[in-house]
């Protein structure tokens, strides 16, 4: 299935590492009039631009968790602004999921582009291949600067995608572009294609499976993505939910100014004292919770012990959220996944639509370039898509095999990578004006070495 008419403009929503691949191959393949890329933020650089304030702290805990904004878009009549837009009730998550401490768990070599495969630095020699958010937000910089000089593209920087239709042949952009006075400009534009490239990393997942957790004080909930430093844990009781990279990390970061510090997760059955850090204790998952009237909150885990506690700090992940696609496709994705996605990218009712970025896994920012030179051949007119019931086929058949788990767009450590096989079939082959590169052997062993380290990180505690 190849394109009916050539495309010509294209909007790229997100300014991270996936926007980045996006917009430096689309112009590469040197066939498009115009490229916008669209940032909500005063900067580029994703997660790992930690500049913002964090001020956007609060949880709307309901019992579908946590409420992402839905924004009150704008009316046009003719073409003609009639009545600007208002903030919803619902928060919107501006500042970044990134967080002061936070590190790379992917090595170098599988954490940048094939064409600049090095980072401004490396953290030595305690963590030999590994490095901090501000040397990847500094990569990532230098990645964009890799585009200046070229022509038919634009980056629209403060300016938020609020709304994503498609009333005739071409989507339509509801815009809102944050003023230097204050105000704001809402406007529409128009496009053959658009690249939804914002990330993983925006509404916080908060498990209310626990009972009484919708009771408790929302001051006392926080999340991992809202960490800016630990001065309000100083010689507090804090239980953080969740063992994987960021409940490691609020762990390291916590537990030097904590009073005591316990970190719940399932693959523990008992309560065991921590053999690295003194004031650090494991415990099993959550039986139930409760407010107390001194404003702290009793915690009883599933082998009947109970902490008191000041703070809950979860680490349990996101929730994908595209709220400006809910006109577009109400049921666009169930929040752990995107609904009739082929090989993670294309858009099956629309292949026009597409994604990158949604890859979990140690392949990182490989994952995502494979996607980018895919979407860049397709829309330019080489690449060629089988039917769409083919498509369907293979997206219902993952859904079968992962449900709508986390899991669904993890690439396991031992899973043939056939996939990147699809996209290459999809792309017209290896070479092009962007070649897909191939994993060497030393790449192959950084994957399983990534593989060791996640699997030993709650042993670090």
């Amino acid at each position: 299935m190849k394109l009916e008419r050539p495309v010509k403009t294209i909007a790229i929503i997100g300014g991270g590492p996936s926007g980045a691949i996006a917009l430096n191959t689309l112009l590469e393949e040197g066939e498009f009039e115009e490229i916008v890329l669209f940032e909500r933020r005063n900067q580029l650089g994703g997660i790992w631009n930690l500049n913002d304030s964090k001020s956007d702290s609060t949880l709307n805990l309901t019992a579908e968790g946590v409420k992402d904004y839905s924004p009150d878009v704008p009316v046009f009549e003719n073409g003609e602004l009639i009545r600007e837009g208002h903030n919803s009730p619902y928060q919107k998550f501006h500042g970044t999921a990134g967080y002061p401490g936070m590190r790379t768990n992917v090595t170098e070599d599988l954490m940048t582009f094939s064409d600049d495969t090095r980072w401004p630095w490396l953290i030595q020699p305690e963590e030999a291949g590994f490095t901090n958010a501000e040397a990847v937000h500094a990569y990532l910089l230098n990645y964009f600067e890799k585009v200046k000089g070229k022509a038919n593209y634009s980056i629209e920087l403060q300016t938020s995608v609020e709304e994503v239709t498609k009333p005739g042949g071409k989507f339509q952009l509801v815009l809102r572009k944050d003023l230097q006075d204050g105000k704001e400009r809402w406007y529409k534009q128009q496009f053959d294609a658009v690249i939804v490239a914002p990330g993983n990393f925006n509404v916080p997942f908060i498990p209310t499976k626990y009972p009484g957790i919708l009771d408790v004080n929302k001051d006392v909930l926080f999340h991992s993505r809202f960490y800016k430093d630990n001065k309000q844990f100083i010689d507090k009781t804090v239980l953080v939910i969740g063992s994987k990279v960021s409940g490691v990390d609020m762990v390291k970061l916590i537990s030097p100014v904590a009073k005591e510090l316990y970190i719940s997760h399932r693959s523990t059955s008992s309560t065991i004292k921590s053999q690295n850090l003194p004031n650090v204790w494991k415990k099993p998952d959550i039986a139930k919770v409760e407010q107390r009237d001194d404003g702290k909150v009793s915690v009883q885990f599933k082998d009947d012990t109970v902490v008191i506690v000041d703070y809950i700090v979860f680490a349990t992940g996101y929730q994908l959220s595209f709220p400006f696609l809910r006109k577009f496709d109400p049921d666009f994705t169930t929040g752990n996944r995107i609904n009739n996605l082929y090989l993670h990218t294309f858009y099956t009712p629309d292949p026009l639509l597409i994604s990158i970025g949604l890859y979990v896994s140690s392949l990182s920012y490989r994952a995502f370039e494979y996607q980018a030179i895919t979407a860049a051949r397709f829309l330019s007119g080489k690449g060629e898509l089988p039917s769409k019931e083919e498509q369907q086929k293979w997206y219902n058949d993952r859904v079968d095999q992962y449900g709508d788990s986390k899991d669904f767009y993890f690439l396991n450590f031992d899973e043939k990578l056939d996939i990147f096989d699809e996209l290459i079939k999809v792309g017209g082959g290896v070479e092009g004006n962007r070649r897909y590169f191939v994993l060497t052997e030393d790449q192959h062993r950084s994957r399983e070495a990534a593989r060791r380290r996640l699997e030993g990180l709650a042993d670090t505690i």
